[in-house]
């Protein structure tokens, strides 16, 4: 059987943080190896606890279903696309194809406001589409014990939305991010190609260096 962090914890999916934190507090203390628990039961425990308090893999569960602990975080991605934008940026610049004052600041923050745009306008689409399947399911029936295949091709079809939209909303996450890390750089032409605006700003990760345009 498939392990649920909510309800090793035994919350609602809808808790909060303290509701979460006092759950974990309550069990761990009947749980724990040093006070007679079992090592197993306060290992799990600590497994569903890590889940549910991180943002990043609580919303990752809550889409999917599955532990994405040892993945790169939203925000190591998010440098990722900046990084992977800023290298396109220069392959151009040494290629020739840009000039080396361009921009790439305002370039890559342009392309991150078009593609959080794009990814708004594609997850609204997708959750009307998953919308009208949901109300058509129901509605078909079949006599002399058919099966209904079309309530059967409904769930399935029902089934590809969704994950559809949970990777969407997942990117989409990921965008946002990067959009909000590249307000703290700005380009001066005087100070080289890239300088950090903000001195109490870091950034993790190492980054990608594709060549490939980083949105399209």
């Amino acid at each position: 059987m498939k392990r649920n962090p909510y309800e090793i914890l035994g919350v609602d999916p809808g808790a909060d943080k303290s509701e979460i934190k006092a759950a974990y507090k309550t069990l761990a203390q009947s749980v724990h190896p040093d006070k007679g628990g079992d090592q197993n039961e306060f290992t799990e425990l600590q497994w569903a606890y890590a889940i549910l308090k991180d943002d990043d893999k609580r919303a990752h569960w809550d889409r999917t279903g599955e532990d994405n602990s040892g993945q790169p975080s939203t925000d190591d991605m998010a440098t990722s696309e900046i990084l992977g934008a800023f290298q396109q940026c220069l392959q151009m610049v040494l290629q020739g194809r840009k000039s080396e004052n361009t921009d790439c600041v305002e370039e890559i923050t342009t392309a991150l406001r078009d593609a959080v745009s794009q990814g708004k306008n594609q997850i609204n689409e997708v959750s009307r589409h998953l919308q009208k399947v949901e109300k058509m399911l129901g509605k078909f029936t079949v006599d002399n014990n058919q099966p209904n295949v079309f309530e059967g091709h409904l769930s399935s079809v029902k089934g590809s939305i969704e994950t559809k939209l949970g990777n969407l909303k997942g990117r989409q996450t990921v965008l946002e991010k990067a959009e909000q890390q590249i307000k703290h750089f700005t380009y001066s032409p005087e100070g080289g190609l890239v300088k950090q605006a903000s001195q109490g700003f870091h950034m993790g990760g190492t980054g990608s260096t594709s060549t490939t345009n980083a949105w399209g």
